[in-house]
């Protein structure tokens, strides 16, 4: 199977924000690899699929999928290798995304003994490792934790010059978490991370949710500023991202509600 067809045409189906039909797609694309006897594709397909489903929220979904590619790597001895930790790095991700925190947060861990046991200790899987963890951090509340994580992502990113799209994210992870430290531990430059994160996705074109993050980070900035119409404009143009990519989410609905107050504190209505 070319996995980098189904990709490009995955890509230009989230461009067309050809949602309903993801799934259908890759579900296809899964049952082609199996007859193919293509063990390797199908991994890497079911792990799109966990992707896919926990950004839009369908978690029960997503761990089936995931359940299916670990009994994938199992079957073509993939246990204990990268392909088997970042695999369950994805699970991680939906675990906590699907607010399993303390599973979550188990996983983090045995992902990184494993990476610790099979990969340098700069290589660019940690950088992904600890931006990830910092997210569930967040969500525990645990903000010094998780800005710790993202200065050692960030450290292991600045390394790698070609990758400007993760460095984007690990910028606007940064963003986010700091608005939420008060501490001797942050530095004062949440908007500097906010500003380099949108800087590099304008110029990289992207138009997704991860953009989304960095102008939701920008906008809170902007309104503690009380520069109201500038963050409305931030987060009018983080919805429309989220909205074209992945439809009204979670994550959309709680930008929403940022705009509706930035736009009660200006005076206005929405």
């Amino acid at each position: 199977m070319d996995l980098n067809r189904v990709f490009n045409e995955l890509d230009d189906m989230m461009r067309r924000a050809d949602i309903d039909n993801v799934i259908p797609y890759l579900e296809g694309k899964c049952k082609e690899a199996e007859e193919e006897g293509d063990g390797g594709s199908l991994l890497s397909i079911l792990n799109e699929l966990v992707g896919f489903c926990r950004e839009t929220c369908q978690y029960e979904k997503a761990m089936e999928y995931a359940a299916s590619a670990l009994q994938v790597i199992e079957q073509i001895g993939l246990n204990d290798t990268v392909h088997h930790a970042t695999t369950l790095l994805n699970i991680a991700n939906c675990l906590r995304a699907a607010g399993r925190l303390t599973d979550s947060l188990n996983t983090y861990h045995k992902v990184e003994a494993m990476y610790h046991r099979m990969l340098p200790e700069d290589d660019f899987g940690f950088a992904s490792l600890y931006n990830n963890e910092s997210l569930l951090y967040q969500e525990l509340k645990d903000f010094e934790n998780a800005y710790a994580s993202l200065k050692k992502a960030l450290e292991i990113v600045l390394k790698y010059p070609e990758k400007e799209w993760e460095l984007a994210v690990t910028y606007a992870n940064l963003a986010n978490t700091s608005l939420q430290l008060n501490s001797s531990l942050c530095e004062d430059n949440t908007e500097e991370y906010a500003d380099k994160s949108i800087e590099l996705f304008h110029k990289l074109g992207e138009t997704d949710t991860h953009i989304a993050a960095a102008l939701t980070a920008k906008g809170q900035i902007l309104e503690r500023q009380g520069k109201y119409g500038e963050s409305i404009s931030c987060y009018e143009e983080a919805l429309r991202a989220i909205k074209t990519t992945l439809g009204e989410t979670d994550f959309f609905r709680r930008v929403l509600d940022y705009l509706k107050a930035a736009v009660r504190r200006s005076g206005g209505q929405y």
